[in-house]
């Protein structure tokens, strides 16, 4: 509404100074009427400011419609804004103000950052004189000095007023009551222990028919293999590895007319090492491997043993160093025990001469060295290398073992796997009581899944 107003009484006092203009050219053409002076000039400008005054209080009093019978006090009434009802002139005010403030753009931040509506009215003002002397430059004959210059300007309103009274001392501090709560202290020991799995489901098909102009054998292969880890490691100075390995493979055979299903791979494995670092990568370590099988292993066409669960079972303690090295891509570990204690344990009776158990004993005992060293190398994104090495002697007769497994992978689910494993073992003989080099290696491809 007081919007309204604003823009009704600028209309009314452009129309008004458009006539007074023409009124007074035609006067200045007609007559030869003395110019006004100075003085003159600021008592008409004083005169038609209380005259303007005067109408709008007796609007005010006569229309409800502005508020003035809802206790409401309307901006114009404040003689601040006599600058709406007198002839127009060049205030100084005004240049500075577009001279500092955009405002088209600040008007309307203006109204945002205050309530101050005076500030916001006199912004108006300033604009719509702007709009005055750019559209309308011919309407204006003086500037503001006259005012300034007649002695009827209040000259102190520009001085400063402060404030004596701070906002601070007024509102009363509302005082912070004293709670006191119970505080239940949680404890959160890190976890030092990780977890790791991975199973692998290996397929293999060969077949050939009679008329195959090499031969062969038919035959279908399944390997799985699940190997679990559990490793602590406090980051400071203990380590505790724990690794289990089975590994199961079965084929068929046409040609073996007395077991439907035959044995290629039977592991069945655990390793367990204690560490406590020495210095840098170095550390303290008591090792212990054991293994044996799963399932007994016979010839073709033969009801004959060769080896079956607990026959043989070994299990190796040692004493020495651990040497620990890890990368991104490669980590290697070489275990140096000068101090090995050898277990070995042979269920059946009939295979303990098999593997070195002499007498009418089940088991023996014997004292040595051990080195284990493992390691597993990225050597590209699709292709690991996994392996182990192991030697143990009695001074007397050595076991050396060598498994490698590489694993080629065709997308995350997807791999082929390439095994090779060398092992000599002086206390296995063949017929002619000789000790040989054992190898096996397979290739297969299949399912393979770690989390």
């Amino acid at each position: 509404m007081k919007r309204i107003i604003i823009l009704s009484i600028i209309t009314y006092v452009s129309f008004f100074n458009t006539n007074v203009f023409s009124q007074t050219k035609r006067l200045n053409t007609n007559t030869a009427k003395p110019v006004e002076t100075f003085s003159t000039q600021a008592d008409s400008i004083f005169k038609c400011f209380s005259d303007s005054l005067k109408q709008i209080s007796i609007k005010l009093h006569t229309d409800a419609e502005y508020g003035i019978y809802n206790n409401n006090k309307d901006l114009l009434t404040n003689p601040y804004y006599y600058r709406l009802f007198v002839n127009p002139l060049l205030y100084k005010s005004s240049l500075r103000n577009v001279m500092e403030i955009d405002t088209d753009n600040n008007s309307s931040k203006l109204s945002e950052l205050t309530n101050d509506k005076c500030l916001i009215v006199d912004n108006a003002i300033h604009k719509f004189f702007i709009s005055l002397y750019t559209q309308h430059p011919y309407i204006v004959h003086n500037t503001d000095d006259i005012l300034e210059k007649s002695g009827r300007m209040r000259e102190d309103i520009n001085t400063r007023i402060d404030h004596k009274v701070q906002i601070s001392d007024v509102v009363k501090k509302k005082e912070l009551e004293n709670v006191i709560e119970p505080i239940e202290a949680i404890s959160r020991k890190p976890n030092f222990w990780t977890f790791s799995h991975n199973i692998s489901l290996q397929l293999m098909q060969n077949y050939s028919n009679d008329k195959w102009y090499q031969g062969g054998i038919n035959y279908n292969s399944m390997l799985t293999r699940y190997t679990f880890q559990a490793n602590y490691n406090n980051k400071q100075k203990v380590t505790f590895n724990n690794k289990l390995e089975m590994n199961l493979g079965f084929q068929t055979n046409k040609d073996d007319k007395e077991h439907k299903f035959k044995t290629t791979e039977d592991l069945l494995r655990l390793t367990n090492n204690l560490g406590v670092r020495a210095s840098g990568r170095w550390y303290y370590s008591i090792q212990l491997q054991s293994w044996t099988q799963f399932h007994p292993k016979y010839n073709n066409n033969s009801n004959v043993v060769y080896s079956d669960f607990m026959s043989p079972f070994e299990s190796v303690l040692s004493l020495g160093m651990d040497y620990k090295y890890s990368k991104s891509k490669f980590s290697f570990n070489l275990h140096l025990a000068p101090i090995a204690y050898d277990f070995k344990y042979v269920d059946r009776k009939a295979l303990t001469a098999r593997y070195g158990v002499k007498g009418n004993h089940h088991s023996y005992e014997t004292i040595g060295s051990n080195i284990t060293a493992t390691w597993n190398w990225q050597i590209l994104k699709e292709l690991s290398w996994n392996s182990r090495m192991y030697y143990f002697t009695n001074y007397e007769k050595i076991q050396v073992e060598w498994e490698n497994t590489f694993n080629f992978a065709i997308n995350k689910y997807l791999s082929s796997k390439l095994y090779l494993y060398p092992r000599f073992d002086d206390s296995y003989t063949n017929n002619n009581s000789d000790a040989v080099i054992q190898f096996k290696e397979y290739l297969s491809l299949g399912l393979n899944l770690s989390f």
